[in-house]
């Protein structure tokens, strides 16, 4: 837990350095055009994330000699829908976008974010043995290799937008290489060894159906105002918006780090039985209520002077990031 929480907080502060200086380096259109680019790209890699964690996770609770096959069968699976996924957002990203420019920022961010979406395989894997300490350790190293490749573009480099979607690429590569290296002192044996099951990856398909259909509709829908806002409102409106909601992931730290603390208590929590996990439910209300909603109040009261800290072409966004701080308590509570 606390090792969880502390990987949260490294790669939050670092954020809080790299965030405004990407910002304040492009104009509010070219920051829209990423923003969005981003954010469309991850929600066509919730698809090929498919929610395998909760399948993965528990059959290697229950059975951990079989991790390394049910790893083997959630890594082919979501390959495979990777590829599906590469032909739907390629048809996607030619109708979307202009210009080749735009279509090789979201390309690439989509490589980044597929990447990311797979080598979730073995981190899950490390959850399902508890190796807790061994996720934190690869997400610090991927979060740092992101904010770091940032700072660099800006201030070094002076290519930002460059830099960043490159650091991307770089984060999710380091994040699957090193998982992949913790995680196979927990396998049987090698990867390559291990057989495609059918009936077993059916199984699994079958069980994380719902929870993907659910996270599916929830990637496209949960970010639906900033791809409304866009096509509305043009690039400069989406950039503008952007750093709004950019400015609360700022202040989601807290809300993340108490949230990634707090799943494996609520996990043993639930297996000791259901006094217990009320008893942990019932703590985390009452962090939300009396911690997170002064938080928002004092953020909505102080969001012009927050928006100072950005260039004046960002000014518009006072108003959303005022209303959208709320999302910080009702995130949790969730």
């Amino acid at each position: 837990t606390a090792a969880l929480a502390a990987a949260q907080l490294v790669v939050r502060a670092a954020s809080l350095i790299a965030f405004p200086l990407l910002t304040n380096s492009i104009e509010p259109k070219t920051f829209g055009i990423y923003q969005y680019a981003l954010q469309v790209a991850a929600a066509w890699a919730v698809l090929a994330h498919f929610h395998l964690r909760v399948p993965l996770i528990r059959g290697i609770a229950r059975d951990p000699a079989r991790a390394g096959e049910l790893l083997a069968q959630v890594l082919a699976l979501r390959l495979c829908l990777t590829a599906l996924v590469c032909v739907a957002a390629g048809l996607w990203c030619w109708l979307d976008f202009d210009t080749a420019r735009e279509r090789g920022i979201f390309a690439l961010l989509l490589a980044a974010s597929l990447i990311f979406s797979v080598g979730n395989t073995f981190d899950e894997a490390l959850h399902g043995r508890e190796a807790f300490e061994r996720s934190a350790l690869a997400s610090v190293v991927a979060g740092l290799v992101i904010n770091a490749g940032i700072i660099l573009g800006v201030l070094v480099f002076r290519r930002p937008i460059a830099w960043a979607v490159g650091a991307q690429i770089t984060g999710a590569a380091v994040q699957v290489a090193l998982t992949y290296r913790l995680v196979r002192p927990l396998i049987a044996q090698p990867l390559w060894r291990l057989r495609w099951r059918g009936t077993l990856a059916r199984e699994m398909l079958a069980m994380a159906l719902g929870a993907a259909v659910a996270g599916q509709l929830g990637a496209w829908f949960g970010r639906f105002d900033l791809l409304w806002v866009r096509q509305a409102l043009g690039d400069t409106a989406a950039g503008q918006y952007a750093v709004a909601f950019r400015a609360l992931e700022v202040f989601l730290a807290a809300v993340m780090s108490l949230h990634a603390a707090l799943l494996p208590s609520l996990a043993r929590a639930q297996a000791a039985g259901a006094v217990p996990l009320a008893e942990r439910a019932g703590l985390a209300v009452r962090v939300a209520l009396l911690g997170l909603a002064p938080l928002a109040l004092s953020v909505t009261l102080l969001a012009p002077q927050i928006l100072r800290l950005f260039r004046p072409d960002y000014a518009a966004a006072t108003l959303p990031l005022a209303i959208l701080i709320w999302i910080a308590p009702l995130t949790f509570l969730g």
